[in-house]
């Protein structure tokens, strides 16, 4: 029984996702920190978005604080564990940042207040490279990849805009996913800094 409901919930709620419009705003990369111990999770970070028909091309912060529950396998699990990624890692949005059915058009506004963050990371193979600069292989124990679908406002009544963050981390070895309530607060970018 359970499993079929399990089945028939995650069905639907994927249905409900896919009527969900593209807006002009996207997530350019994103920085932030948790610290798990045993199930629980703390975390704060930002997320950088930008409207594609800004004209002065800036670059906005979403910062976030949440607490929540995690789980996670690896050498150290039901333990402490944590990661961290910076603006600088390899990191983006997968698509446009999608709005509510109904809404015409997103404003920074709308990214501030309730939300919840899903995530789950885990730690792959790297390449390396050989000082002629060949590839070789190699594994970067702390190096992890990371997929992040970003609600904001509180799931599913409050929610305005989803959007979906890929990128690379520094974490524990092993799996993990991180359920995260959390508040966003926004800040202004300058003119410019979208670019490039």
């Amino acid at each position: 029984m359970w499993d079929f409901l399990i089945t028939e919930g995650m069905g639907l709620y994927a249905q409900w996702l896919m009527n969900w419009p593209s807006s002009t705003w996207s997530i350019k990369t994103s920085a932030g920190g948790e610290i798990d111990l045993t199930v629980f999770a703390g975390s704060a970070g930002t997320f950088y978005v930008a409207d594609s028909t800004d004209p002065q091309c800036a670059l906005h912060q979403v910062q976030y604080t949440g607490l929540g529950l995690t789980w996670s396998k690896g050498p150290f699990p039901g333990t402490l564990g944590g990661s961290y990624s910076t603006a600088d890692m390899p990191s983006g949005g997968w698509g446009s940042i999608a709005m509510k059915p109904g809404m015409s058009s997103l404003s920074l506004s709308d990214f501030a207040g309730s939300g919840c963050i899903l995530s789950g990371a885990l730690t792959l193979p790297t390449m390396g490279s050989t000082p002629s600069g060949m590839p070789k292989p190699g594994i970067n124990p702390v190096e992890g990849s990371a997929i992040t679908l970003v609600f904001f406002g509180a799931p599913p009544l409050l929610t305005v805009a989803i959007g979906v963050a890929v990128g690379r981390q520094k974490m524990m070895p092993g799996i993990g996913a991180t359920w995260l309530p959390c508040v966003f607060r926004t800040i202004v970018g300058e003119p410019g800094s979208a670019k490039g």
